[in-house]
């Protein structure tokens, strides 16, 4: 019989960026950078904020941006960089995340596109007996 175990103890991450910034945040605070208390501290503040402009939290996608703007106040706030250090690089990131969206629909529309085609029939069909 298998143990049921906490979700928490293996988190599954469904984006690559959303476990590199969970990897981020844990190796900040075993540096000594911040406290993981702090860290849950700064992230409830983006959730609520994100909260009271009328959104909620609803996947991975969504968790994960508070999560990393919450990382971000943090590393600010400790002046490890600046606010014009960060734009370049926001940018950057901005970028390569809308062409590997619009790669990714591009393959979807020519995969849809090419399901769609009429399959042909068989030439022959034997009777059944």
């Amino acid at each position: 019989m298998s143990q049921i175990r906490n979700p928490f103890e293996q988190p599954s991450f469904v984006n690559p960026w959303s476990l590199r910034v969970f990897a981020v945040t844990l190796a900040a605070a075993e540096s000594g950078i911040f406290s993981l208390q702090e860290f849950q501290q700064a992230l409830i503040a983006e959730i609520r904020k994100h909260e009271a402009h009328g959104h909620c939290i609803d996947s991975d996608e969504s968790y994960y941006t508070r999560w990393t703007e919450a990382l971000t106040a943090l590393l600010l706030t400790r002046k490890l960089f600046t606010g014009e250090q960060l734009a370049p690089v926001e940018q950057a990131a901005r970028d390569a995340a809308t062409a590997m969206q619009r790669a990714q629909e591009h393959h979807d529309r020519q995969h849809i596109h090419r399901d769609a085609r009429p399959q042909p029939r068989p030439l022959f069909v034997e009777a059944a007996q």
